[in-house]
């Protein structure tokens, strides 16, 4: 893929996040706050009033994310020959998929049809799964994989995620917290999900020692606050706690492309 190639991609990947972006806000604002307050006492009642509003802060958050994200390398650093920074991209534009979840909770406000909810529900985990491969996928190129695999690597990881998302059970019957139906054997996609993080930070410290530059070193750290920042996004923690994984996330996606790009400047 050449950098030409990318750039459209960054574009197209901005599109589609400030698309959802939209369809989040219009989804939000055009709905009564009645009908918003119906929908957690009668769906969502295990939620109070703020746990309700900080929920939907945090898919607004990850919906910005994606945009500023996606438009960094659209109107920015796009040009940099740098694959780490592409599938940096890719998770960015991974975030507009929690658009599902605002989906959700507009059709909580009156009898949801289950099967528009359980699709609603695959596209957000497909987005999850994917957001973590990509991450992944940038330490094993940070190591030595050759850049003309990136085609391939970003199908597998895409087709991954999706046959992942697919497979994942879900409970028909009811929704939790994330406005997500409800999923099984989350236990296991858990210990899958952090054996993916280990191996992400082992390819970092790799390719530190490799390549003896602590640009890698940085890099690394930045993509363990991303996925940290994430991890506790996505958990049922404390109000108090998501403030700290915002500012994880946007820490991490600053020292994660301040020092790839710094790499990539001049090679």
């Amino acid at each position: 893929m050449t950098i030409s190639s990318r750039r459209l991609l960054y574009h197209f990947f901005l599109a589609v996040s400030l698309i959802l972006l939209l369809l989040a806000l219009v989804l939000l604002f055009g709905t009564p706050a009645q009908q918003l307050e119906n929908a957690r006492f009668i769906v969502y009642e295990s939620l109070t009033r703020l746990e309700f509003l900080a929920g939907l802060v945090m898919i607004l958050f990850s919906l910005a994310v994606a945009v500023g994200g996606t438009a960094i390398m659209a109107l920015g650093i796009g040009k940099s020959s740098s694959v780490e920074i592409f599938f940096f991209a890719l998770w960015a534009a991974s975030m507009s998929t929690e658009a599902g979840r605002m989906l959700n909770i507009w059709l909580s406000r009156q009898d949801p049809n289950m099967a528009v909810l359980i699709l609603s529900t695959r596209f957000v985990l497909f987005g999850r799964y994917l957001g973590v491969a990509s991450m992944f996928l940038a330490s094993i190129f940070s190591v030595g994989f050759k850049a003309e695999r990136m085609n391939p690597a970003a199908l597998i990881a895409s087709c991954l995620a999706l046959l992942l998302a697919s497979m994942q059970p879900l409970n028909s019957g009811s929704i939790d917290s994330q406005f997500l139906v409800i999923r099984g054997y989350t236990g296991l996609s858990l210990g899958f999900e952090s054996a993916i993080v280990i191996l992400t930070m082992i390819n970092y410290l790799i390719a530190w020692n490799m390549s003896g530059s602590r640009h890698f070193l940085f890099g690394g750290a930045g993509a363990a606050a991303i996925l940290a920042g994430l991890f506790l996004l996505r958990f049922d923690l404390p109000i108090l706690i998501k403030p700290l994984a915002m500012a994880s996330i946007i820490f991490g996606s600053w020292l994660y492309l301040r020092h790839m790009y710094q790499y990539y400047l001049w090679r």
